[in-house]
């Protein structure tokens, strides 16, 4: 290893010479800085690209440089995009890779199951329909009732939480994860 950061300052004094900075590698300091800190950046640098190992969301970024008229990466790229909060670009890859599909499948995956990752907010408006849906049809059900109390602070509509939340509390106060639910609300 010293070996080698000794190759690296010499070639960073060498670089230095030939840029035209002779005359001011006579300054210790700077003599110092191109023998042994540039080197142990650039090692810095190299063990930063080399070492560490990549996030999903970056593997998937950099399969889709690799391969960018490939569906399935864009595909990919919008799932973890939607997971890690960029909905923007889970958004425009996944309409990318959805304009580009003949059929509503790629590689055997069913665009309804990537659209929960890539468009959260819209998802829950359907799912919180389905449930008022369903509570009309049986009002009395402390469990549905619970879910939507959830699905609305999903979407911080907080007001609405609370009074679903009400009505499950008035027919069954004691249960546990009615508690539980009402401890989490505002």
């Amino acid at each position: 290893m010293r070996q080698l950061v000794e190759f690296l300052g010499k070639f960073s004094f060498r670089v230095a010479q030939l840029a035209g900075l002779v005359a001011v590698m006579h300054s210790p300091t700077l003599s110092f800085v191109f023998r042994w800190v540039s080197p142990v950046v650039l090692l810095g640098l190299l063990s930063v690209e080399m070492g560490l190992p990549l996030t999903n969301f970056q593997q998937v970024r950099k399969m889709v440089v690799r391969f960018p008229y490939q569906s399935s990466s864009h595909l990919e790229l919008a799932v973890e995009a939607g997971r890690d909060g960029d909905y923007g670009l889970a958004e425009n890859e996944y309409w990318l890779t959805k304009s580009g599909a003949r059929d509503q499948r790629v590689l055997g995956t069913e665009f309804g199951d990537i659209e929960k990752n890539v468009f959260p907010r819209e998802w829950l408006e359907l799912e919180i329909g389905e449930l008022e849906d369903d509570i009309e049809k049986f009002p009395g059900h402390r469990d549905l009732l619970l879910r939507l109390a959830v699905k609305y602070g999903q979407v911080d509509n907080w007001d609405k939480a609370t009074e679903t939340w009400e009505r499950a509390e008035k027919l069954d106060p004691n249960n546990t994860e009615v508690i539980r639910i009402g401890e989490l609300l505002p």
